[in-house]
C-alpha cells in the first residue's frame, strides 16, 4: 500500500440556514394540537390543492423557525401533509 503524498482533508458540512434556535432559559414552548386530533386547514395560497374537510394530526414534528409543524391526513387524500401550527384550527 502506498502512502499519500498529500493529507486527506475532509468535505465541510453543508450549512443549514433559516432555523432559529429558542434562548436558553426559556421554558420549551407546547404544541397546540395532538394526535389523533381532528384539525382544519386554514386556506393560504400554498395550499390552494388542498382537499376540503378536515384533516386528523397523525403527529407532531418539531419546532421549525419558531413554529411548530403537525403531519396531517384527510381521508379522502392518499398522502399525508405538513402544515405549520399557525395554517391549523381546531374543528
Amino acid at each position: 500500500m502506498a502512502a499519500l503524498r498529500y493529507p486527506v482533508r475532509a468535505k465541510a458540512l453543508p450549512c443549514v440556514t433559516g432555523i432559529q434556535m429558542r434562548p436558553k432559559g426559556r421554558p420549551p414552548p407546547e404544541h397546540k394540537f395532538r394526535a389523533g386530533e381532528r384539525v382544519t386547514l386554514v386556506g393560504r395560497v400554498t395550499n390552494y390543492d388542498a382537499a376540503g374537510g378536515g384533516y386528523v394530526v397523525t403527529k407532531r414534528l418539531p419546532e421549525r423557525n419558531g413554529e411548530f409543524e403537525y403531519r396531517i391526513k384527510n381521508i379522502s387524500e392518499p398522502h399525508e401533509r405538513v402544515a405549520r401550527e399557525s395554517d391549523l384550527v381546531r374543528e
